[in-house]
């Protein structure tokens, strides 16, 4: 072979030998980045897992999870409780979420700690060692709020081997319904594992 033939063939295999390195370095990136990270605006909770998935109002203090996927939910370094944050699942959304030492406080504010909306989803995970609250608050005249809300239609699985308790506000359950004057109708509620501790306002 001509060396002015072998020139362009050796040329040819660099040429391909570098795109093939700077193809496996860019997976070896898309691989390695860490989950995306979100701060609730008020800094009270962090949320790791699917990015996009979820939203925050800043208003309202909900964080509310949008799109199908799994995620972690801890408490901002140096924040024991919250009294401002809430998390809910938006109806229709499956969702695997993990609560890592969280404890939230609605009992002044109103309103639920963790809500479910219709048709949503949640397998609830404790995560190993860690102990969770949810204290649901007093909504509107003659209306209590569950400590975790799972509406009818709803369905919520828990397991993990962590510690859980739900307190309701004003006659609402730990884990289910609100009270509106009358005990609301609640979804399906699987407890697999994990000690949990339910109780009603």
């Amino acid at each position: 072979m001509p060396q002015k033939g072998m020139k362009v063939m050796m040329r040819k295999r660099l040429r391909g030998k570098i795109l093939s390195i700077l193809l496996a370095a860019a997976l070896l990136l898309t691989v390695a980045l860490p989950p995306v990270t979100v701060w609730a605006a008020d800094g009270d909770l962090a949320v790791t897992g699917t990015a996009g998935g979820y939203t925050y109002d800043s208003g309202s203090g909900v964080l509310l999870f949008t799109q199908n996927g799994s995620y972690t939910v801890s408490m901002a370094p140096n924040v024991s409780v919250t009294t401002a944050s809430s998390i809910a699942v938006a109806s229709g959304v499956t969702a695997d979420i993990t609560l890592n030492g969280v404890k939230i406080d609605r009992s002044s504010a109103g309103g639920s700690a963790f809500e479910l909306e219709e048709t949503a989803k949640v397998t609830l995970t404790l995560a190993s060692g860690t102990v969770n609250s949810l204290t649901g608050g007093k909504g509107s005249v003659g209306i209590g709020s569950a400590g975790l809300r799972v509406p009818e239609g709803a369905e919520l699985t828990i397991g993990g081997t962590g510690e859980l308790t739900a307190t309701g506000g004003d006659s609402g359950a730990g884990i289910g319904g609100d009270w509106k004057g009358f005990s609301s109708d609640c979804g399906t509620i699987t407890i697999t594992s994990g000690i949990i501790t339910a109780k009603g306002g």
